[in-house]
């Protein structure tokens, strides 16, 4: 069945296993309701059919649910057009699902979120031969994995590995790890990695700080772009510790610390900038951005940021670009315009002639998407 190409929006839903067209689905463009969907949901977007290649051509979302896989499956015109897939895993789906029969040639986005190790047949769904490199997004908690197989979640040799550009990752089972990304048949070829992104808000921190230094001990030098989520609280090690891995980026162009506050906030981020400037692989540095929660804000302008901001972008001269971006809480504060003027003030202004620009942006964090949507709520601009 070929769809028709004036399509935008395809939502599917009540599809029984035992039907295979499309005389038992409901069609609905232009409006989807989540609570409908009880496993998870696919989004597609497709290249526009009436723009030319050489075009920048728009997409449009398309949204199926996870049970009607067997119609997606048969869809070649999906599959040769897709550019991004979004999977939400929300419990133990469908063990039975055949895998694509052919790639997605056009791939360029692949996310999946709250996949468990204990069920690997998840990953094997997905295509393993691209004729691009691909950005990949996995966050979730995975907690045991006594029960996976990692055997199945493998590529054979006629199955190339699939390339990544770019890695959001928030696992904490090393095992799942390493068959996914470092091992010699791991499912994910990182060789041409250029950003990563790791959430180490995780309940066995260490874990994820092995998991990360397994990554860039191997593909660290081709690396140029890193996010670092840290909760430094108690039963988690101190936030500098993680420090121990800038090194392994030598070429490391930007950098992100997510910080969630708590008591000894102030401290433990001091000792964070202060060790982060004096790390050599720093110095190539030319965009740094600090994210900051309420309890961060409140915790930490008391006490200002200036010396020690001023001593990070002495020893940092490369660095051209500051953000500072505040969590999705604070919008609901009756104080937020002055709590985003305390974040401006905490800037040093005797420093401001060498960096381009200062911006204080409010964002949303969605871990269920697993990406961040920024909102621009104040912008400085220091020529």
């Amino acid at each position: 069945m070929a769809l028709p190409p004036e399509l935008q929006l395809l939502v599917i839903d009540g599809l029984s296993d035992s039907a295979f067209n499309l005389k038992n689905c409901s069609f609905v463009c232009r409006f989807w309701r989540q609570y409908t969907i009880t496993h998870l949901f696919a989004s597609i977007e497709v290249s526009n059919p009436g723009v030319s290649q050489r075009d920048s051509a728009p997409t449009h979302p398309i949204r199926i649910s996870f049970a009607n896989w067997i119609l997606f499956k048969n869809s070649k015109h999906l599959t040769e057009t897709a550019r991004r897939l979004r999977f939400v895993f929300e419990g133990k789906a469908d063990e039975h699902l055949e895998p694509m029969p052919w790639p997605f040639s056009r791939l360029s986005a692949l996310e999946i979120n709250y996949c468990s190790p204990e069920f690997p047949n998840n990953y094997s769904l997905f295509p393993q031969e691209s004729s691009e490199t691909v950005a990949f997004t996995a966050v979730g908690v995975t907690l045991t994995n006594t029960l996976a197989s990692f055997t199945e979640i493998l590529p054979t040799q006629s199955k190339p590995r699939i390339r990544l550009s770019s890695l959001t990752y928030g696992f904490n089972s090393e095992e799942f790890h390493k068959a996914l990304l470092v091992s010699p048949n791991a499912v994910f070829d990182l060789t041409g990695l250029e950003r990563l992104t790791m959430y180490m808000r995780t309940l066995n921190p260490q874990v994820a700080k092995s998991c990360t230094t397994l990554i860039l001990q191997k593909y660290g030098n081709n690396i140029r772009h890193l996010r670092l989520s840290f909760e430094p609280a108690p039963g988690f090690p101190r936030a500098d510790d993680h420090l121990c891995i800038i090194p392994l980026v030598p070429h490391l162009e930007s950098l992100a610390v997510h910080y969630y506050a708590h008591l000894m906030f102030h401290t433990s981020l001091c000792i964070y900038l202060e060790t982060l400037s004096s790390t050599k692989a720093s110095r190539k540095l030319k965009t740094f951005s600090l994210i900051l929660s309420h309890r961060a804000i409140s915790t930490t302008l008391p006490s200002p940021l200036d010396p020690v901001l001023v001593k990070l972008f002495e020893a940092l001269p490369s660095i051209r670009s500051v953000e500072f971006l505040l969590t999705d809480s604070m919008h609901e504060e009756p104080d937020f315009p002055v709590l985003v003027q305390r974040v401006r003030d905490a800037f040093p202004a005797t420093y401001q002639g060498k960096v381009q620009n200062v911006v204080v942006k409010h964002f949303t964090v969605s871990l269920f998407r697993g990406r961040f949507q920024s909102h621009t709520r104040l912008e400085h601009d220091a020529e």
